[in-house]
């Protein structure tokens, strides 16, 4: 073997644990996950107000993702309407039944919120969306709207449903 072709061989055998290593340092195996397991999303309630109509009740909610993954859809599947003597509670294939409306921001074309049966509201990271939801009819009041996102707090806004509504 020649001289430079120990060299050249010892250097690729440098450069090859030299990556090794880092990629063991930095994501704590051989080869790394591909994604951040830590990165969870962060649903933010932009508005939501109710208007009673034709015996029911429309919700509308405008929420948005402000952090989590990019590879997947952050889901909604339980949605709760309550106040000091009421309760309603959704579950996802109710959330999909209710549901008549959605409204996507117009800098969200590339994507699509949805609904569906399993995961009720869903919504990308970065997007904005109005979900027209309806309800039985609300008593005049003030209302809290709970939404639980798996794995991260929930998430609270108030409205009022007024009389003349």
């Amino acid at each position: 073997m020649q001289r430079q072709d120990v060299i050249a061989l010892t250097f690729a055998i440098i450069v090859a644990v030299f990556i090794l290593g880092t990629g063991q340092w930095a994501y704590g195996n051989l080869y790394g996950p591909l994604h951040n397991y830590s990165k969870k999303p962060m649903v933010d309630i932009v508005s939501v107000s109710a208007t009673n109509f034709d015996n029911h009740t429309y919700l509308l909610l405008n929420i948005t993702d402000v952090n989590g993954p990019d590879a997947y859809q952050t889901s909604i599947p339980i949605i709760v309407v309550s106040n000091t003597t009421f309760s309603l509670t959704l579950n996802s294939t109710q959330i999909y039944t209710h549901t008549v409306k959605i409204i996507q921001a117009p800098w969200n074309l590339n994507k699509k919120d949805g609904v569906s049966r399993v995961g009720g509201l869903e919504l990308w990271l970065g997007s904005e969306v109005t979900y027209t939801i309806i309800v039985s009819k609300l008593q005049p009041g003030s209302y809290t709207i709970t939404l639980y996102v798996p794995e991260v707090p929930a998430v609270s806004a108030s409205f009022t449903v007024s009389a003349g509504a």
